[in-house]
């Protein structure tokens, strides 16, 4: 029976933001270039994911490593790139106030850079959930196995009686290997669908 549902954020409450494409804007730079720096980028995107670093000291070496000049008020603008995309799924979102009516408890697991958890709490766009796991909070980062060791533990809950919605296959691994039900999110009319069927079958609605 599943009682706790747990969603990813960015590709699955909201449309999903590439991060390569406000580094592109910011930078002045085409992406294929972008591109190239990728692999020394990875681990200061991972450490600001985890929340490991200031986002000043961010900006920095995200920029030594590209080899380039940090753009002036880079932090500033970041953020305002963010919360200026910022759409939410509306039948997600109409979907999650009707589960929280229902009773079902609803979490947040996802990986974001500080000042995208702190946009979104600026809007109260995780007012319908009861629990949040932002990795950079919480020092952890999927496909991690030991950050949804950690929801289960903190929830209390069951890994059985949990459903996991993520728009990336990685992600969905360790949680399968839980125990838990998974869906892989493609458009939110899928969402909705496969979410609904899941909790029909499980909870022989």
């Amino acid at each position: 029976m599943i009682k706790t549902i747990i969603f990813d954020y960015d590709g699955v409450v909201k449309k999903s933001q590439k991060l390569s494409l406000d580094i592109v804007d910011l930078y002045k730079i085409s992406v294929e270039e972008y591109e190239k720096f990728i692999p020394r980028l990875k681990p200061i995107i991972e450490k600001f994911d985890k929340g490991f670093i200031a986002e000043e000291k961010f900006w920095m070496e995200f920029s030594d490593a590209m080899g380039k000049v940090m753009p002036e008020k880079c932090g500033e603008r970041a953020k305002k790139m963010y919360k200026d995309k910022f759409v939410f799924f509306p039948e997600v979102i109409g979907l999650i106030e009707k589960l929280k009516s229902e009773g079902f408890r609803l979490s947040i697991l996802s990986n974001m850079f500080p000042y995208q958890a702190e946009i979104i709490k600026e809007i109260h766009g995780c007012s319908l959930f009861d629990d949040l796991f932002f990795s950079c909070e919480r020092g952890l980062k999927k496909p991690d196995l030991e950050f949804y060791e950690l929801v289960i533990r903190e929830m209390n809950v069951r890994s059985q009686e949990s459903l996991f919605i993520d728009d990336k296959e990685e992600n969905l691994l360790p949680a399968k290997k839980l125990g838990m039900k998974t869906v892989l999110a493609k458009n939110q009319e899928q969402i909705v669908k496969n979410i609904r069927a899941i909790i029909k079958s499980e909870n022989k609605i």
